[in-house]
């Protein structure tokens, strides 16, 4: 039988998982609504196949790390979980032209002003993500509980 420290463990544990595999496709959900009653919704497809193709890797290569040695010692709270998300948003968009704009592609650069408008899309994902994750996995409710015994 396990026992209630255990159990704590084992659903804390579950929550983040489930939080860190759900959150990225909110952004994906949200802006396919409208096209949820269309008679071809095409575009709901390419909106969750996009969320995940820029969320799950963002997600795993820094979201899981920053939680895990970010939130560690300190206290996990929604608007700093939002405010990271803004700038995992944000970088999520600069990743997609890094390399060219490091290698001096003319190409590059004019992608980047030309969907620079883009950036607070992406930001606002990123936040949008990362309240989602917070909201499922709730990692406020075990730090305090660690903080109270």
């Amino acid at each position: 039988m396990m026992g209630s420290q255990s159990l704590k463990m084992y659903v804390k544990v579950l929550r983040i998982a489930l939080g860190m595999l759900a959150a990225p496709m909110v952004p994906g959900l949200l802006f396919s609504i409208s096209d949820l009653f269309s008679r071809s919704p095409v575009g709901t497809t390419w909106f969750l196949w996009f969320a995940a193709v820029a969320g799950y890797p963002v997600g795993a290569i820094f979201g899981i790390p920053m939680y895990c040695i970010y939130f560690r010692n300190r206290p996990v709270t929604f608007w700093r979980c939002v405010l990271i998300g803004l700038a995992l948003g944000s970088m999520a968009y600069m990743l997609a032209f890094i390399a060219g704009l490091t290698t001096g592609d003319p190409a590059a650069g004019y992608a980047v002003r030309t969907t620079i408008l883009l950036l607070p899309v992406s930001a606002f994902c990123g936040g949008l993500a990362t309240a989602s994750f917070w909201l499922i996995a709730r990692p406020d409710l075990y730090a305090r509980a660690r903080t109270s015994e």
